[in-house]
């Protein structure tokens, strides 16, 4: 079952652009950033300008209590992925974006309004030290799709270079549902968007999933024993258990369970509640929760992450450990291998770097972002680490 759940329209700054809530009703948000309301949740784009059309991940969230917007994109098909942080400068008296990409690329710039559009223009960084202006365009159309176009300057005038079209992730499955039959993702026909009242099914799956995200355990338990349906999902496929593993709510967690929750249920990015626990809260408790209830250790997400490279990336020690002993396969001649190789270097992750070694992972002198293994280490932290690569003859540089 899927229940829309509805927020308040967002008080832009700008006030050409329409109000779309798309994941984060429940979000926080400062003032200076309530511009941004519009992009939190998760969509799918699709190149509009080139032969190739791989799918392109992305996702805005709010995060330290709403003082800042967090960016989250990946090219599963290029193995590409970039992360950013917005936030409100106040020197510089407007939103600021700062972004990396797994290739090295580095951004900063500054948010403008230009009509309908909302434009980010700033300067980049390659990896050899060589930077270039760019001006990235978001534009909302009228259907509620997202438009976003990157220009970089040249010879001082503007080429554009991509083009993607993104659609917010939930409507993949309105999409394949047949019009004469109702929408598991679509808003029920007694949804207050369409004027009517909302059921009594919608308003209990509704303060399910907030209780569930918010902590609420006494919410979450009467709900519960009132008979609600603990696999209810938004429109992005969230039930309250993968909020609940988000926000690191074990003992919710383990509440859900009781009452029948699914651990395998799935969101609209092929996110279990164990992979979103590694990639987001990093909650050992509602990690061991979880797998202690049948959780699958070795599920991926629809990028092919698996739950072990998500705590790995995320530094999340404790989660990484615990995996382990459960049974995450650590196989070093595989794909992502190096990029988990990087991560337990970065992070000073021993255990995982030393199942990795043992198991007679290629190790480069060179992290997967081309910076040196060695330096990495020592800026992980991990004496062990550094002493078994200085031992193998890796040197700084």
């Amino acid at each position: 079952m899927r229940c829309t759940i509805l927020g308040l329209p967002a008080l832009l700054t700008f006030a050409a652009l329409p109000s779309f809530t798309l994941g984060q009703e429940r979000a926080t948000l400062s003032p200076e950033l309530e511009v941004l309301r519009p992009f939190l949740g998760e969509w799918v784009g699709e190149f509009q300008n080139s032969e190739e059309r791989p799918p392109v991940l992305r996702s805005w969230a709010a995060v330290l209590d709403g003082q800042a917007v967090r960016q989250l994109r990946t090219v599963p098909d290029f193995d590409f992925e970039a992360e950013g942080l917005s936030y409100f400068d106040w020197e510089a008296g407007t939103v600021v974006h700062l972004g990396i990409t797994n290739n090295g690329y580095v951004t900063r710039g500054a948010y403008t309004a230009n009509g309908d559009e909302i434009i980010q223009t700033g300067e980049q960084t390659a990896p050899d030290g060589t930077m270039g202006r760019i001006r990235v365009s978001f534009h909302f159309q009228e259907d509620g799709t997202l438009l976003n176009q990157l220009f970089n300057l040249v010879d001082g005038e503007w080429e554009p270079s991509h083009v993607i079209l993104y659609r917010p992730a939930g409507d993949r499955s309105a999409a394949e549902t047949p019009a004469t039959e109702p929408s598991s993702a679509g808003v029920p026909a007694d949804n207050p968007s369409t004027g009517g009242s909302p059921s009594s099914d919608t308003v209990v799956a509704q303060a399910l999933l907030q209780a569930a995200w918010a902590g609420d355990e006494p919410t979450v338990r009467r709900l519960l024993e009132e008979g609600a349906d603990p696999d209810v999902q938004d429109h992005e496929g969230h039930a309250a258990l993968h909020l609940a593993g988000m926000a690191g709510h074990a003992a919710i967690a383990g509440l859900l369970l009781e009452h029948g929750g699914d651990p395998e249920l799935r969101d609209d990015y092929g996110r279990t509640p164990l992979l979103l626990v590694a990639r987001e809260s990093g909650s050992a408790p509602a990690a061991l929760t979880l797998l202690e209830h049948g959780a699958e250790v070795n599920a991926l997400d629809r990028s092919g992450a698996s739950s072990l490279e998500l705590a790995a990336w995320r530094g999340y020690g404790e989660v990484v450990n615990l995996l382990l002993d459960h049974g995450a396969i650590v196989d070093p001649g595989g794909r992502r291998a190096p990029a988990i190789l990087s991560f337990a270097v970065a992070k000073g992750l021993e255990r995982l770097f030393g199942e990795l070694e043992e198991a007679g992972a290629e190790m480069g002198t060179r992290t997967e972002n081309g910076g040196s293994l060695l330096h990495a280490a020592a800026e992980g932290g991990s004496p062990e680490i550094t002493r078994i690569l200085l031992e193998r003859g890796f040197e700084e540089g």
